[in-house]
């Protein structure tokens, strides 16, 4: 059974540029004007669902035997996303949208933005079990439409991040660091990594060859 989320009542906008999670690896950033609705679970207050302009930037380069792999993420929030997180701090940075904030945004009204909103935030919860698994923790939960109408999830607790989308996996946790995309995997931590590619190879940072494997 999925746990009770609902939205609240009140359409509320972003005064100013706010920095929604920061870490060494990355950000999320949301501009003014920027509409936000509460997200409740059993009555409790988890979180917002947005819709205006922002930006994700995120760190996936792995340092590897073979040297830096991987990429930086660079993402625009122009699309309606959602954030599970304690809101207690952010809750003071929001004021009540006007009905000027929502037509902006293409909205008639405060209904229509909850509609929508409603809408979305059934989809993603619906699809994406991922959210869920995360949704009680203390940390952030995201989730981005992507451009092929799935869902990118990004999970930050600590020193724990998490980030999927269609083409990689993305894993960092004390040191340690899995990434999976379109040409293989690699794994690093301790001062040792590997690199599984679609070639059945295998690299280690302490080994002088390559070796050859079957997968």
């Amino acid at each position: 059974m999925w746990d009770k989320f609902e939205l609240d009542s009140t359409v509320l906008k972003v005064p100013q540029d706010i920095r929604l999670w920061q870490s060494e690896k990355g950000i999320v950033d949301i501009k003014a004007d920027t509409l936000a609705i509460l997200v409740k679970r059993d009555g409790q207050k988890r979180g917002y669902f947005f819709h205006g302009q922002g930006k994700l930037v995120l760190d996936t380069i792995v340092e590897t035997a073979e040297g830096a792999l991987g990429r930086s993420i660079e993402k625009e929030l122009n699309k309606p996303f959602l954030m599970l997180t304690r809101t207690e701090d952010l809750q003071a940075k929001l004021s009540e949208a006007s009905e000027d904030d929502l037509k902006r945004m293409g909205y008639e009204n405060w209904r229509s933005f909850a509609d929508a909103a409603s809408e979305s935030l059934d989809r993603f919860l619906g699809r994406q079990s991922f959210i869920h698994e995360h949704s009680r923790n203390r940390g952030f939960v995201f989730a981005f439409p992507s451009d092929d109408e799935k869902l990118d999830v990004l999970v930050a607790d600590d020193d724990k991040l998490v980030y999927r989308s269609a083409d990689i996996t993305f894993i960092s946790e004390a040191g340690k660091t899995v990434l999976k995309g379109p040409h293989g995997m690699i794994c690093s931590g301790n001062g040792k990594s590997v690199v599984i590619k679609r070639g059945n190879f295998i690299v280690c940072k302490d080994c002088a060859a390559k070796t050859s494997v079957s997968t």
